[in-house]
């Protein structure tokens, strides 16, 4: 789960849940609703008129193979470029459009991880301090980048917008982890007795 906000100390659902989008079963039993600003889906009991479960969604780690993005609107100077390659950086899933769908008995639901923001909360990496401890073993292998400066720059993440309200653990004001908007991918859950758990990613 995800979303503190930045008006209110101390969040209810009431006020904090953001409803997206919304898709019921074949068995017009149950209605997924997506809760994008949150990063987590909401499963509604539709003949109790309740909500049943909130599923966080977790986060997309794109410093794995496979995972490869284009984080740059600067690469080299020239803004057509395309250069996908991997960075230490995560994604909020952040669903938008969602659909439930059943195979073999089974419910699924496909999720298109479109990613939103709140006002608030982004910031661009290059306004942003890190805690080179934190990065600094991350680059060790990298090609591309030797140094928290380097990271900065705008052709590698510096024009990369990701959440301020995130990724600060200890709250020394250095961020230890970045957070973007969205996968740049779909995925594919299974509705389980403890949530949904996740079955597909498209990766890059």
């Amino acid at each position: 789960m995800y979303g503190a906000s930045a008006a209110v100390e101390d969040p209810r659902p009431s006020t904090d849940f953001e409803p997206e989008f919304v898709t019921v079963t074949p068995d017009s039993g149950t209605a997924y609703v997506s809760l994008q600003e949150n990063n987590a889906v909401a499963r509604v009991d539709i003949q109790r008129a309740e909500i049943a479960e909130i599923s966080g969604l977790g986060f997309k780690d794109f410093s794995l193979p496979g995972n490869e993005l284009d984080t740059s609107d600067a690469d080299a100077g020239d803004e057509d470029v395309i250069s996908f390659q991997n960075w230490p950086v995560k994604g909020m899933y952040q669903p938008d459009g969602i659909r439930a769908y059943e195979v073999a008995g089974r419910q699924y639901l496909i999720t298109a991880n479109e990613g939103d923001s709140r006002d608030y909360e982004v910031s661009t990496v290059s306004d942003l301090s890190l805690a080179d401890d934190a990065f600094a073993p991350r680059l060790s292998e990298n090609p591309f980048v030797d140094s928290v400066e380097a990271l900065k720059r705008p052709e590698n993440l510096g024009n990369l917008e990701v959440t301020n309200q995130l990724g600060d653990h200890d709250n020394d004001g250095q961020f230890e982890e970045l957070y973007l908007f969205g996968t740049r991918s779909f995925a594919i859950w299974e509705a389980t007795d403890n949530g949904l758990q996740l079955v597909f990613e498209s990766g890059n």
